[in-house]
């Protein structure tokens, strides 16, 4: 690795060495403030562990090349195409975070029966900024690949493409982000789906389902989505029972019966 590639890699290093020690601190802020729901801080521990791990890693690689860099020429100014959409990224995902929190608390106060409702525009705007944000992961291998390109960096990947100078390396990143998403993506296994605590009086609470009950089945059929169990509600006229069977911590499996 050239003196003047060793030192583009070393200021990157460096810029996201930055980024994990913030949100590291960020994290251990947040931390504070979650002590009472469990899920929330076994959640921000898992990433703080994952922070500190991904730290130390880049840290280590920094002190292989040599440490903190140089300045040198024909590295990426902040006012660079890649540097934009770094910004809007950023912006757009807490677009998304946002109309997600809008989303749940419309449904919970019933602004969310017809087009234009509060839920109805928070999923829309929602599914936008999701589509943003991975019109951003698509452009941006290409993008910082031609800033290298425009700077003089040439590919010096030695993979077999590569190696006989057609360079791959922004498509694989392109390919690469695309596998990671859906790597992530969680299934819809069954008995997801768990109760909240029931509004008083309500039907769900009379029969006694509590909070942290995993809801299995409804009337013999297994439930593996939302819809499904919407579906297995609506079947049903005013009036007729309704057979749950759920999984509770405390008692394993049980069944339960609502009666309207």
């Amino acid at each position: 690795m050239s003196i003047k590639s060793r030192g583009s890699v070393q200021e990157r290093l460096t810029e996201m060495i930055a980024v994990e020690r913030h949100i590291g601190e960020v994290l251990s802020q947040a931390q504070e403030q979650v002590t009472e729901h469990n899920e929330v801080a076994a959640a921000l521990k898992r990433f703080q562990d994952m922070v500190k791990g991904q730290q130390a890693a880049l840290e280590a690689r920094l002190q292989s090349l040599g440490g903190m860099p140089a300045d040198v020429s024909g590295h990426m100014e902040d006012e660079a195409i890649s540097s934009v959409l770094l910004s809007l990224y950023a912006v757009f995902s807490q677009a998304t975070l946002g109309y997600a929190m809008l989303h749940v608390i419309a449904h919970r106060f019933y602004d969310c029966p017809k087009e234009g409702s509060t839920a109805d525009l928070a999923e829309k705007h929602l599914k936008n900024y999701v589509q943003a944000v991975n019109v951003i992961n698509q452009l941006v291998s290409d993008v910082v690949a031609r800033e290298l390109d425009e700077s003089g960096e040439e590919c010096r990947c030695q993979c077999p493409a590569c190696g006989l100078g057609i360079c791959l390396c922004a498509a694989h990143g392109t390919v690469t982000i695309n596998k990671s998403w859906l790597d992530v993506v969680p299934p819809n296994a069954p008995g997801n789906i768990r109760v909240r605590t029931p509004r008083r009086d309500s039907v769900a609470a009379r029969a006694g389902l509590r909070a942290g009950d995993v809801i299995l089945a409804a009337d013999g059929q297994e439930i593996h989505t939302l819809p499904e169990l919407q579906a297995g509600i609506q079947k049903h006229k005013a009036g007729e029972t309704i057979q749950l069977r759920v999984q509770r911590a405390s008692v394993g499996v049980q069944d339960i019966t609502l009666a309207p």
